[in-house]
């Protein structure tokens, strides 16, 4: 599957902007200039390449994306990778989109780990989240806590005992290229997505996304991602936000999406819960109502 296609047969803008420390990460926008803008931030292992299922939105909205550092065509910079590191890049992307947008406030949505940016974000940039955020959505993520709570690695293990942590780190950590092929794909229908609802097709673009992510920077992200923990005592996001699960997600579980559903709905700032019936790629296994929830939510909180 010829991902890279997939991205080209929509026009785009692609530029680079430069952190403080140097990494230049790579930023693409899709769709009218005057559109309401939606802004997405990809998971582990992925890059702007990921959201091919969602550029349909570009009939009618101004889509942004970018690479994490160290993915995609972004370079890593001279920081560690951290919640913070995370952060301080999605504001930098988010100056950029002002600029380029007018300072229009947006709707962001973040994919698992770009669920985990968008919460950082809120948490160490809460005037500039204020100032260019409308609402929000947070698919497939967590607080942190993911070597304790997946279920990937050793499902018949308690997810708290360090034997299951030890193999999901093992898994995720080795810094190995991912192999193409079925034996591949039947491995990531059966431990990433809903084998009842994913298809060949669906494994063999995320195995293309990821595969395409370099090894060191793929396992230095994963053991980063392990102790991660960006909990506070109050949800950090002060706009409207839908929370979306797999109901098969093995990797980050519904319960960790409903714990965060809970501190926004105690915050008064729950739009909804969302369950698909799929497992970690929500938003290619059932592209569908994901791009439906995103229209839905820039449409209410945007147009």
């Amino acid at each position: 599957m010829d991902v890279s296609r997939l991205i080209n047969g929509h026009e785009r803008h692609t530029t680079w902007i430069t952190t403080a420390d140097g990494a230049h990460l790579r930023v693409c926008s899709f769709g009218p200039s005057d559109g309401p803008v939606v802004v997405l931030s990809h998971g582990w292992a992925c890059s702007v390449e990921y959201w091919a299922p969602q550029l349909e939105l570009a009939d009618r909205y101004h889509v942004v994306a970018y690479d994490q550092r160290g993915h995609g065509q972004s370079s890593s910079g001279a920081r560690e990778i951290s919640a913070g590191t995370l952060a301080d890049d999605f504001a930098c992307v988010m100056d950029y989109v002002a600029e380029l947008t007018g300072g229009r406030r947006t709707l962001t949505v973040g994919h698992s780990m770009g669920g985990i940016t968008l919460q950082a974000w809120w948490r160490d940039h809460p005037d500039q989240a204020r100032t260019l955020s409308s609402a929000a959505i947070l698919a497939n993520t967590t607080h942190g806590d993911i070597a304790a709570g997946t279920r990937i690695g050793a499902p018949i293990l308690n997810g708290r005992r360090r034997s299951h942590q030890a193999i999901a780190r093992r898994l995720f950590g080795a810094p190995v290229r991912i192999p193409r092929g079925r034996a591949s794909g039947w491995a990531v229908r059966r431990a990433l997505m809903n084998p009842r609802v994913a298809t060949r097709d669906h494994a063999r673009f995320v195995i293309d996304v990821t595969a395409a992510c370099k090894p060191r920077v793929r396992a230095a992200t994963a053991l980063m991602l392990a102790d991660i923990d960006v909990l506070t005592p109050e949800s950090p996001i002060d706009v409207p936000a839908t929370v979306v699960v797999g109901t098969a997600d093995r990797l980050t579980p519904p319960s960790m999406g409903l714990k965060i559903a809970d501190q926004l709905d105690a915050a008064g700032r729950l739009d909804r819960v969302v369950r698909l019936d799929t497992g970690h790629t929500g938003n290619v296994e059932a592209a569908g109502p994901f791009n439906a929830e995103i229209r839905r939510m820039a449409d209410r909180y945007l147009v």
